[in-house]
């Protein structure tokens, strides 16, 4: 114990130079150098295009849109295979159908088909972060459409002085 405190510096800086690990079996993990890690004002805004309109009395499905899709962001960066962020993608067109956002679910579509035509061997940590990347733009494009129908949403709680 005493020899890892002394060492925990140069433990540390080996460490961070582990940027991922492959691992028997073709899986591999990465380790915190996500681009969906970001500060938000680093990453692009939602896009503004036309995503449909919500039916926001429909909110169980909106709650599933949001976590369906965050959990298909959470899945490609933990090295889901190919058919557990299928599963996630297709329950978040499903629920982004069923709330009117018709726009939203065919760039859903678009990431599916994606995700459906990428070979095995195609499937890098980069792949997955740069899937996560366009995932999570989807995620912040609910956020945006959500919070204009809440005419009192407060983003961050008030901090009493």
């Amino acid at each position: 114990m005493i020899i890892f405190f002394m060492l925990k510096p140069q433990i540390r800086t080996i460490l961070d130079q582990i940027i991922s690990a492959k691992f028997p079996g073709g899986w591999e993990l990465s380790f915190g150098k996500s681009k969906i890690d970001l500060p938000s004002t680093q990453r692009n805004p939602p896009e503004s295009g036309n995503v449909g309109s919500l039916t926001s009395d429909k909110v169980a499905n909106i709650f599933w849109l949001g976590y369906d899709v965050m959990w298909s962001v959470d899945a490609t960066l933990r090295g889901a295979d190919k058919s557990r962020i299928l599963h996630g993608v297709r329950q978040s067109i499903h629920h982004a159908s069923e709330v009117g956002l018709a726009g939203m679910a065919e760039q859903l579509g678009e990431i599916y088909e994606t995700i459906s035509a990428a070979k095995e061997a195609e499937i890098s940590a980069e792949w997955r972060d740069q899937l996560a990347i366009k995932l999570n733009r989807i995620a912040d494009q609910i956020g945006a459409i959500t919070e204009k129908y809440q005419n009192d949403f407060r983003p961050n709680p008030s901090v009493n002085s």
